[in-house]
């Protein structure tokens, strides 16, 4: 399957060492950009590998 993949529902899916692509799937906007920078840097926090 090509493309971009969440690994928690495909399995079947390649972890890239280094690289972390988190989804947000709200629309970006003023009022919620604390909340998605906090959440990136949690998801940076519990990265497998730390990004590059």
């Amino acid at each position: 399957m090509k493309g971009y993949r969440d690994v928690a529902r495909n399995p079947e899916g390649r972890c890239i060492p280094g690289l972390v692509m988190p989804r947000w799937d709200a629309t970006f906007f003023f009022a919620n950009t604390e909340i998605f920078r906090e959440r990136m840097l949690q998801t940076v926090r519990e990265a497998a590998t730390k990004p590059a």
